[in-house]
């Protein structure tokens, strides 16, 4: 398993050199435009590896928490309860700005909101998340293997 790790982690770090970086008109942030722009099944099936990437990298410390929590000892309950707080922790400050936002401003808020999506977009963050992610998992396993030589 540790083997496993060792590779995605190395797969993930190289890879995030590859991820469109900020190019206007790059293949990353063009899918979710030509998917809402009406591409179809094609349009949503070159936008589903795009998701999955970005998921799977915010994913990661959410399931290293749940590791933790599980070797912790704490009963099924509290794991649930403090899992369920965290979850509520992550979410709610985003969603109450975005409704605070569309309450204030309405439809106005449509311009601004688009431009700060598209300036995320065309930025290095996906990259970034990547490749910290798998330096990060690359290093564990690593060092749980010995192969740092601590």
């Amino acid at each position: 398993m540790r083997w496993a790790q060792l590779v995605l982690g190395v797969a993930l770090f190289f890879w995030s050199f590859r991820l469109d970086r900020g190019r206007k008109g790059g293949r990353l942030i063009r899918m979710p435009e030509r998917a809402l722009a009406g591409g179809g099944v094609a349009g949503l099936a070159g936008l589903a590896p795009a998701a999955a990437a970005a998921e799977l990298t915010t994913m990661l410390p959410y399931l290293a928490a749940i590791g933790l929590l599980t070797g912790s000892g704490l009963a099924a309950a509290q794991i649930a309860l403090i899992m369920a707080g965290y979850c509520l922790l992550m979410i709610l400050p985003a969603l109450l700005l975005l409704l605070a936002v569309r309450l204030a401003a309405g439809d106005r808020a449509e311009p601004p909101l688009r431009k700060v999506g598209d300036w995320l977009a065309g930025s290095n963050a996906l990259s970034w998340i990547v490749g910290v992610v798998g330096f990060l998992l690359a290093r564990d396993a690593a060092f749980r293997l010995g192969l740092l030589g601590f």
